[in-house]
Order: C-alpha cells, then structure tokens, then sequence
C-alpha cells in the first residue's frame, strides 16, 4: 500500500459563541454574515444558504467587523495578550495582526471615507483603551483611557468622528491631525448631551 497524506479540510461548523452585538455582523457589500464559533469565525451566505469560508485564530473571538468596501474582516481576540486580525477576503494580502491591548478586545470598526485605512478598537473593561490604527501598515497611532465598559463602536460618515457607547455613556472621539494631514491619534472623548 503506498504512502498519500491524507487532506483533511473543514466542512462545518457547529454552534456560535457571540455574545453581543459586536460579535455577529454582516456584509454590506455581499450580504455575508460573520460569526464566531470560539477560535474559529465563520462566514455565512445566506444568499447560498452555506458556510462558505472559515478563519482560525488562536484565541476565542470576541468582536468582527467588515470593511466599509465589505472586502476586510477585523476580529478581536479575548483573553491576555489578544490580537486584532484583519483578513483580505479576497484573499490577495496576508493577515495584519495589531497588538497593544491586554485583556481582550471588545470592539472593532474600520473607519469610514477618506479615513478608512484606519480602524479603532476598545479593549475589555479591565484594558480601559482605545487604540486607533493605520491597519494596512500594522501601525498604532494613538490610544486614550475609558473609564466605563464600552459595548459598541461606530464612524460617523466622514471618517472625523467615532463614537463608543457603553455603561452610563455615548461619547465622540475626534481624529486630530498631524502636519500633513496624516491621522495622530485619538482626541478626547465628548460625552453626548
């Protein structure tokens, strides 16, 4: 009997471990939904009733979020030392890791407009950051302290603005610029009124 390795491929997957809403997103471009089933995410085509393409990481997923052109997936790792993976769903560019929050990562969004090689996250309560990155370039631009749990994130239209909403909070973060026009980091956050 010859020798033949043996090619195991992934069929299915069983299950989903979201726990909010930044954990179960869809596709604005192709209808596609996101999810995570522990380490695993799983993207789903409602279009095609099927899993049509899965992504591991080596952590349990905690947050994704699609690209405004719909063609990058961002997740965010839970537990010590955490990742942020953004996937080319086209699959023509490696994965980018971004590393600088330590407990988790509750939030991601890629930002909107001209600012959309930017992407903010929002580590988890214990992690009280903010961080705000140039992702295609693996760079963190900034950071800033929350004090309260943040439960969701989102750009304003043109890309000036995020905001965070969480325990007893909405509040604005504006992207203050450096001498060229190139993004420097996250303002302060206003409390809405």
């Amino acid at each position: 009997m010859a020798d033949s390795a043996a090619t195991l491929s992934l069929e299915r997957v069983l299950g989903v471990s979201a726990q909010h809403n930044s954990s179960f997103v869809s596709n604005a471009v192709t209808g596609d939904v996101a999810y995570p089933a522990g380490s695993v995410v799983v993207l789903y085509s409602p279009a095609r009733d099927e899993q049509v393409r899965y992504f591991r990481a080596t952590k349990s997923i905690a947050c994704l979020c699609f690209s405004g052109d719909g063609r990058y997936l961002a997740v965010g790792e839970r537990g010590r030392g955490p990742r942020i993976i953004v996937w080319d769903l086209e699959g023509a560019a490696p994965p980018v890791e971004l590393r600088a929050h330590k407990y988790g990562v509750g939030a991601v969004a890629f930002g909107t407009g001209p600012r959309s090689d930017l992407l903010a996250s929002v580590g988890f309560k214990h992690d009280r950051q903010i961080c705000l990155w140039r992702w295609r370039e693996g760079k963190l631009l900034g950071t800033a302290s929350v004090t309260q749990k943040v439960y969701a994130l989102a750009w304003r239209a043109g890309g000036e603005v995020f905001v965070t909403a969480g325990d007893r909070h909405v509040k604005f973060w504006s992207i203050e610029d450096a001498p060229g026009g190139a993004a420097a980091g996250a303002g302060g956050g206003r409390a809405a009124e």
